[in-house]
């Protein structure tokens, strides 16, 4: 402490090192304006880390929404898909006879195609058939004579009776 100068404050201090002199009238409002520029930083730093947030709020919404976009455009597709398709099978109907229902295919061509198939099979079962009767000519020919008959009747008792 010995080797320290002791100061007065009455008088003003000499600049040390190109150091502005201190209790002056200009060092004060330097000091005073470095003050409110360094809260006006601080501020400025707060509002551009709130300002980044908003930001990256903004961009996750809008990447939901882009999704939540793309997700209804594909089914407005698919939808438009159905109905198109519909509106041909109820043509081809119309066009061949073959039930709507029963047509299938994602293209006019497939159903057209899949409509003269399904046409054949059931041009082929409307035309009428012969019944098929299995073993018709093993049936016997004549009646089974009173002997035998009457043999079987000893044999086994009447059932008739």
């Amino acid at each position: 402490m010995a080797d320290e100068p002791t100061v007065n404050h009455d008088e003003p201090v000499e600049p040390v090192d190109n150091q502005e002199p201190q209790g002056t009238s200009d060092t004060i409002d330097w000091e005073a304006k470095a003050r409110m520029w360094e809260e006006r930083a601080k501020e400025s730093y707060k509002d551009s880390l709130k300002l980044k947030e908003l930001q990256e709020s903004h961009d996750k919404q809008v990447h939901k929404l882009e999704e939540a976009n793309k997700t209804l455009h594909m089914q407005l597709d698919s939808i438009q898909a159905a109905n198109q398709q519909n509106e041909w099978k109820t043509k081809v109907s119309q066009e061949t006879g073959v039930p709507a229902e029963a047509l299938r295919g994602s293209t006019l061509e497939e159903i057209q195609e899949h409509a003269k198939i399904v046409a054949g099979i059931l041009e082929s079962a409307r035309k009428p058939q012969a019944p098929v009767i299995p073993l018709l000519g093993n049936q016997p020919t004549t009646q089974p004579s009173q002997g035998m008959k009457g043999l079987a009747q000893a044999l086994f008792g009447n059932s008739n009776n």
